[in-house]
């Protein structure tokens, strides 16, 4: 089976930062920080320090905290599983939509996606 790729290796790491920042109710302002310092034409490359830059500016109180959530095990486990649920559900990439009882994997057309959405949409009446 294909296995979905990491856009960067320290993807991982930030969504560690991602489950951190929301352990101080900041996930949000935290996912937005990173979005806004991402150039969408590169893969970024993430480190522990750039990571507690971006929750600061993100306004996260405990930086010392989110720090130490970050690297935690449970914090790494807790992506580990969710990327083996990934796995298993046979998402191979990004994006991957689940309609009702449709998967749709990679772009589509329009057309396509709009007449997936109708066809599920009528199943589930």
């Amino acid at each position: 089976m294909a296995r979905p790729r990491q856009i960067t290796e320290t993807s991982p790491l930030a969504a560690q930062a991602g489950i951190a920042a929301s352990n101080q109710g900041k996930f949000w302002e935290f996912h937005d920080a990173v979005y806004a310092a991402t150039d969408p034409t590169e893969h970024p490359e993430y480190t522990e320090d750039s990571l507690v830059a971006l929750a600061k500016q993100a306004g996260v109180p405990d930086l010392d905290q989110f720090r130490a959530d970050m690297t935690a095990a449970d914090t790494v486990q807790a992506v580990q599983d969710a990327k083996q649920h990934a796995y298993d559900l046979g998402i191979t990439g990004t994006p991957f939509f689940i309609i009702n009882d449709a998967y749709v994997s990679g772009y589509t057309p329009v057309d396509y996606m709009r007449n997936t959405i109708l066809e599920q949409a009528a199943i589930a009446e």
